[in-house]
């Protein structure tokens, strides 16, 4: 099956995920990638990709786009609607996000490292949160976007937490939240969180004490 979001096309396998309301995701991932702060010098690490839908929307604003997915077949549709939109700057990796990420991440020589991730209802892995945390020298700003918010509750305290023998790596600080309905008369919704730490959360802090 294809589907079309801001002038790209996705084919979306049988097992893959992905958003069935189209406009209001459109809204969503514009608040994602605004909220990223992407620019040429960065690379994006779309973390829980599926079929590789918010790293090729912002594929022409960052340096390159690597993608980690658990479901071989998303990986699969990513890898294809990559090429079928003639995006040559994304590569994406199977398995335990928690496994290949800090390997392959290890790899960036980008001045600037933005992550985005977009788990499934259940939240991320505690396997996972751990790797996050341990990469302090490496993302600093994180936009985490939420299906099932109370399910992304221990994640967002896991990354909030002062370093320990078992939380290793600076904290991350939780600076905006913002909620969009992307299933009116239902009541689920997303919401988009971003996380900050280190330099970029120094930076934040500073414009926030002259406004």
């Amino acid at each position: 099956m294809l589907e079309t979001m801001n002038g790209l096309t996705f084919r979306v396998s049988p097992d893959a995920f992905f958003q069935v309301n189209i406009p209001a995701a459109e809204e969503l991932y514009r608040l994602v990638g605004d909220w990223a702060g992407l620019s040429r010098e960065c690379a994006l690490l779309d973390i829980c990709s599926g079929t590789g839908t918010i790293g090729q929307l912002y594929a022409n604003r960052v340096r390159r786009v690597i993608g980690f997915e658990l479901v071989e077949s998303a990986v699969e549709d990513a890898k294809h609607n990559a090429e079928l939109n003639g995006l040559t700057n994304c590569s994406y990796f199977a398995g335990r996000a928690e496994k290949t990420m800090p390997e392959v991440a290890a790899r960036v020589q980008e001045e600037r490292v933005v992550g985005i991730v977009d788990p499934p209802r259940c939240g991320l892995r505690n396997e996972f949160a751990r790797a996050l945390m341990h990469g302090s020298d490496l993302i600093l700003r994180l936009v985490y976007v939420a299906c099932n918010f109370k399910a992304s509750h221990t994640n967002i305290v896991d990354l909030c937490r002062k370093t320990s023998k078992r939380w290793q790596g600076d904290p991350f600080q939780l600076v905006r939240v913002r909620a969009v309905d992307l299933f009116p008369h239902t009541p689920h919704m997303e919401v988009v969180l971003l996380l900050l730490r280190g330099a970029a959360l120094e930076r934040w802090q500073a414009r926030q004490a002259l406004e």
